[in-house]
This record gives structure tokens, C-alpha cells and sequence, in this order.
């Protein structure tokens, strides 16, 4: 199983990585320990799956962040940028993958998770802009679509341009520059001359005049703003995944999650300790 280290203090609610992780040995285990009634069920094991392939590139997006602010280097700045932001988008678009899960009967849901092929094309099917949520999942829509126009529109706009349309610039970009016009001729002597004295100060030395030139780019990067937003995303999407999880999960996971924690000699939080108060004492 993952388990992942707080890197800094930037994100509080990183615990949300591994709150909800399971051990897969225990998640096969319970297939056969559980008494009848208190199986683990395929959905609940694709939420689990689910679960995890948010929680890695969410933590790879904080992960690039934290890189982005240990290097002074623009261009490394810029990579590191776009890397969380990219990760970020992915793990806001495998939230609504998540969605898709909740809403599945058990039928499908065997189906998907005994077969990859049937559920790598169940998750290509996924098109945000056509997907309309069932009334068991619309109040968790409605925080996802929140989360996009408030916070996160501004980032995956960015992201979209550069991941589609090209790279972009780092720095300050001058839009016009001071030239100097002179004749063809004196160029043409300059370059012919033996003289160890005509050097390009000749040339402004006697420039006819001095105009400005316009200066092409490539498109400005908006870093600043992108640095302040992005941890306010990554620690938004965290709750949002919490509030999921949380309403989600059965009492089969939550006995998972508590043999997990007990296997893996981790300390449950006050957070685990109240979702376990109503289990069985072991």
C-alpha cells in the first residue's frame, strides 16, 4: 500500500492522502473472512481503486509544487508549475470518474473490476461536458462544478493552452525594442574592412536614426497567479474527496481500513477513531 509523507505545512489537509487507503492483501483477505452481510463488495473495492489513483497525482501535484519552490531557476519554475497543475487537473477529472463508480449496480460493478479491458473503456466513456449525474450523486456534482468555476477554471485554462497550443514564456516579455537604422553601404564596408577598429561601434557611432522594433513572444505565463491558486485547489479537492469518501464508504471498508491501519502499525487519527466507533470492537 501507498503511504505518503506530509512534505510541508502548505497543505493541511494532506492526511487525506491516506485516510482511506487500503491494503489490497486485506481487501482480498475480506473477501473470504467477512461473514455473510458484511462483504466487501466490487464497488466498494473500484472506490478504493478510484480512491487511490486521485490520492497519487494528487500528491504528485503537491509534490511538483514543492519542487517548483525550491528552485530559482525560471525555467525549472515553469516545469515544475505546469507538472502540479497538470497532475491537479487529472485528479479533479478522476473525482468525477469516482462519481461514475457510486452510481454503478452491483452487476456492472463485478464486471469492471474481474474485467480491465471493459473498465479502461467504462472510464474513456467519461465526457464532462455531456455527463449528467444520477440523484445519488448530484450533491457531490454540484461541489465538483463549484470547485471548477470558483477556484479552478482559471488553472485548467492554463494548463488546456499550454498541454494544447504551445509553451510559454518566463520573465518579464518586452514588447518593443531600440534598433538602429543605417545604410546598407556602411554595413557592406564594415563587413569588407581589414580595419581592426570597425567594429559594430561603427555602426552606432553612425546610425542615420534610432527607431523601435516590435518584439514576437511566445505567450506570457501568468506564474504568479498560478502559484498562489494552485494550493488552494489541491487543498479544496482534498475536501471535496473527504465529503465523498467519507458519506461512501461501508462498514465493510471502514473494517478494511481499520485491519489496514492495525496491519501497517499506524495510528488512527480522532478522524478514524469516529468512523470506527460504530464498528464491532475487534
Amino acid at each position: 500500500m501507498r503511504y505518503y509523507e506530509k512534505i510541508n505545512n502548505i497543505f493541511p489537509e494532506f492526511e487525506m492522502l491516506n485516510k482511506y487507503t487500503l491494503d489490497r492483501n486485506m481487501t482480498a483477505t475480506s473477501r473470504t473472512i467477512f461473514s455473510n452481510g458484511f462483504n466487501f463488495t466490487p464497488k466498494q473495492e473500484l472506490i478504493s481503486l478510484k480512491y487511490d489513483a486521485i490520492t497519487f497525482n494528487l500528491y504528485a501535484s503537491i509534490t511538483m509544487y514543492n519542487m517548483m519552490n525550491q528552485t530559482n531557476i525560471e525555467e525549472l519554475k515553469l516545469i515544475f508549475q505546469q507538472s502540479s497543475n497538470n497532475f491537479l487537473q487529472v485528479s479533479s477529472d478522476l473525482c468525477y470518474q469516482l462519481l461514475r463508480i457510486i452510481e454503478l449496480n452491483d452487476n456492472k460493478a463485478i464486471i469492471l473490476l474481474t474485467d480491465m479491458k471493459k473498465r479502461m473503456n467504462f472510464e474513456k466513456e467519461l465526457n464532462l461536458k455531456t455527463y449528467t449525474p444520477q440523484k445519488c450523486t448530484e450533491n457531490y456534482y454540484s461541489l465538483l462544478q463549484n470547485f471548477y468555476k470558483n477556484i479552478n477554471k482559471f488553472l485548467r485554462t492554463e494548463n488546456n493552452y499550454i498541454k494544447h497550443s504551445g509553451n510559454v514564456s518566463v520573465g518579464e516579455n518586452p514588447k518593443v525594442t531600440e534598433v538602429f537604422k543605417f545604410d546598407i553601404q556602411d554595413l557592406l564596408k564594415l563587413l569588407s574592412s581589414q580595419n581592426e577598429n570597425a567594429d559594430g561601434s561603427y555602426l552606432l557611432n553612425n546610425a542615420k536614426e534610432v527607431i523601435e522594433a516590435p518584439i514576437y513572444n511566445e505567450r506570457d505565463n501568468s506564474l504568479d497567479k498560478i502559484i498562489k491558486r494552485l494550493p488552494v485547489a489541491i487543498n479544496e479537492l482534498l475536501t471535496i474527496l473527504d465529503k465523498i469518501m467519507i458519506n461512501e464508504i461501508s462498514d465493510s471498508y471502514k473494517e478494511v481500513l481499520r485491519l489496514t491501519k492495525v496491519l501497517h502499525e499506524i495510528p488512527p487519527t480522532d478522524e478514524l477513531e469516529e468512523l470506527f466507533k460504530d464498528l464491532p470492537k475487534p
